[in-house]
């Protein structure tokens, strides 16, 4: 299982960078079937963060916590910070933004101060995620029993939301879980756990019971209460793991056909490109729902634009980029 999953590891990638930039294109949408789809495939940033649990194990292990930071920054940072002062600052030109946003935007601390005219979230949470990444791995590799501590870390996560209620809060608790759930799976490999028929068969149940919250909470609570709650995350929570192993057991068979190993190669680059893609179609969304709403046939050629340049910005550019 572990080892299915590190060889789908960019094919998932590709489908989760896939889904959030379907997510965050402004579709007219008439079906609800196609709206409930469309309005969760946010879950691509759970997957991002799963997976990130598991390599911040393995990385720590090999190169300490502060390699594991160092790599995490030079693998990020010489990309993200052009796009990002380039978007800051024709949002200034723009007015969209003031200057101190434009500061809070560059130094990627401006989110965790109220400032919400940045580019996305996701670019400042996830160094909480990696600093934290280095004492939890500590105290999983000092715990013989990683499931026990897994489940405490989850308890406190949930502690923490209720004690700080609020958006952020939620939003970052929800999405704690299945990080901490990531490493958990990481430490489980490096102990080489051989019980994984059942963490296979438990990530089904949750699989089963995340989608069954998902499609029920919908109708009642679109992107309302429980969304500040939190209650719309906890479902991603449940189900990304089983999605993981399902797909990376699926994979290696569905690629015998040609059709689908060409399009699984394309996949699998935009996986590897998934960082740049994500900062890119952020910049380029942002920009252009300022100054024009887009029909359907639009969006999607936007989004080829994006994933053209986030690819071509991860091969060709980034590597010759200072620091990285």
């Amino acid at each position: 299982m572990f080892s299915r999953l590190k060889e789908s590891r960019s094919f998932l990638m590709g489908l989760a960078i896939l889904g959030v930039i379907l997510f965050h294109a402004s579709f007219s949408i008439s079906s609800y079937k196609l709206r409930l789809i469309h309005d969760n495939l946010c879950c691509g940033v759970d997957l991002f963060l799963f997976f990130s649990g598991i390599g911040a194990c393995h990385s720590i292990a090999a190169h300490g916590g502060r390699g594991y930071l160092k790599n995490r920054l030079r693998r990020i940072l010489p990309g993200l910070m052009p796009v990002l002062i380039l978007w800051s600052a024709w949002m200034v030109f723009t007015g969209v933004m003031n200057w101190k946003e434009f500061w809070g935007s560059v130094t990627l601390l401006g989110w965790w101060f109220g400032q919400y005219k940045q580019l996305n979230w996701y670019f400042s949470a996830v160094w909480a995620f990696f600093l934290l990444a280095v004492p939890l791995y500590g105290l999983f590799r000092r715990c013989r029993r990683p499931v026990w501590l897994w489940l405490g870390l989850c308890l406190g996560t949930l502690a923490i939301q209720i004690i700080l209620p609020g958006y952020k809060a939620s939003m970052l608790s929800c999405r704690a879980l299945i990080f901490l759930t990531g490493m958990l799976f990481g430490r489980l490999e490096q102990l080489g756990c051989r019980h994984t028929s059942a963490i296979a068969w438990i990530s089904g149940l949750f699989l089963v019971l995340g989608l069954w919250w998902m499609v029920l909470e919908y109708p009642y609570d679109c992107w309302g209460y429980g969304y500040r709650l939190g209650l719309w995350w906890y479902p991603y929570a449940l189900f990304t793991p089983g999605i993981a192993i399902l797909i990376s057991a699926l994979w290696p068979r569905l690629r015998r056909l040609p059709v689908i190993r060409a399009c699984g190669a394309v996949v699998e680059q935009l996986g590897q490109s998934s960082s740049e893609i994500l900062m890119i179609h952020m910049a380029l969304f942002k920009a252009i729902t300022n100054v024009t709403t887009l029909t359907n046939p639009q969006w999607f050629l936007v989004i080829a634009l994006c994933l053209a340049a986030g690819v071509g910005y991860h091969r060709w550019i980034v590597p010759r980029l200072p620091f990285s």
